[in-house]
């Protein structure tokens, strides 16, 4: 198969573009501090928080086939969004393509290439990603096959107080809107308008930890919640 890569729902190979090699596929690197104790031998390795890990860059080469336009490439390669490469098809990555896509002619069959860097956030989510589901208003079971804990989109059907929890994390909303999104990754709560909404809460965004996680819910009818699976 020609390899290929899909960058922001478009296939290179529809847009006339051939990916000499794939970047590698690498684990991205825990943010961690070294501190030296008086008395103690050696570094104590500190971590900033349990799956906190640091962006990094995915760097492969392109070409051109005869015919294609330079300037409508350059236009499509480039701001946020994200990345599937050929030898992941099963993964998804978000990032940013970083600086200029610049083409330079290589030898006497005046072959176009360019060096792409895409800036990639150090979690990868599924491809396709996983549809929403609805949860009811009572205990149910949650399977995350990541390796990483996920962090949910929630929307809840009515309005009134709501108890949410999933494993050992859990909270309650007061009065919450019919339709309020909870958004686990970004820490946020909107109204089904999309502004802010600050009302009332105790506890803490949920997560889903890798494996088995028991889900209860109370109040706020059915649930629709996207998991939102993630891979180191």
């Amino acid at each position: 198969m020609q390899p290929y890569f899909i960058w922001n729902g478009v296939d290179s190979r529809q847009m006339g573009v051939i990916v000499s090699s794939y970047p590698p596929i690498i684990r991205p690197q825990e943010r961690v501090t070294q501190q030296t104790l008086p008395g103690r031998a050696g570094t104590l390795t500190v971590t900033e928080g349990a799956d906190i890990y640091e962006s990094y860059t995915k760097s492969f080469v392109i070409g051109l086939r005869p015919g294609v336009d330079i300037q409508t490439i350059i236009a499509w390669l480039r701001g946020s969004g994200a990345m599937v490469f050929g030898n992941e098809p099963g993964f998804m990555y978000f990032g940013r393509i970083l600086s200029a896509v610049q083409f330079e002619k290589v030898g006497t069959w005046k072959l176009k290439t360019a060096g792409v860097q895409f800036f990639a956030q150090p979690f990868k989510a599924q491809n396709p990603q996983e549809p929403a589901q609805t949860v009811t208003s009572s205990t149910t079971t949650l399977y995350n096959p990541g390796d990483v804990a996920a962090r949910p989109i929630l929307i809840l059907g009515t309005a009134g107080n709501v108890s949410l929890q999933i494993g050992s994390v859990s909270m309650q909303i007061t009065s919450a809107p019919a339709g309020l999104k909870i958004d686990c990754d970004a820490c946020v709560m909107q109204t089904s308008e999309g502004s802010l909404w600050t009302g009332s809460w105790t506890g803490d965004f949920l997560r889903i930890q890798p494996g088995h996680n028991t889900v209860t819910i109370s109040g706020g009818g059915n649930i629709t919640l996207r998991p939102q699976w993630r891979w180191l």
